[in-house]
């Protein structure tokens, strides 16, 4: 896999207490991307994702009382 030039400089804003929004095209790597930069970083325990394709993650995201 190629490291992409987009991954240098979001791997300086991951981690840093506020939210990062990586939006694009259906099936260009968007979460795949997300996943490397989490994977390779020492807070990959820390982390949770939700996948909103899934409906219990969606309904975890909707319910305010969890």
């Amino acid at each position: 896999m190629y490291k992409r030039i987009l991954e240098n400089c979001l791997e300086k804003q991951f981690f840093k207490g506020k939210a990062l929004i990586i939006v694009g095209a259906r099936q260009i790597g968007k979460t795949t991307l997300a996943l490397n930069i989490i994977n390779s970083s020492k807070y990959k325990n820390e982390v949770v994702c939700f996948n909103c394709d899934n409906y219990d993650d969606r309904e975890k995201l909707n319910n305010v009382n969890l």
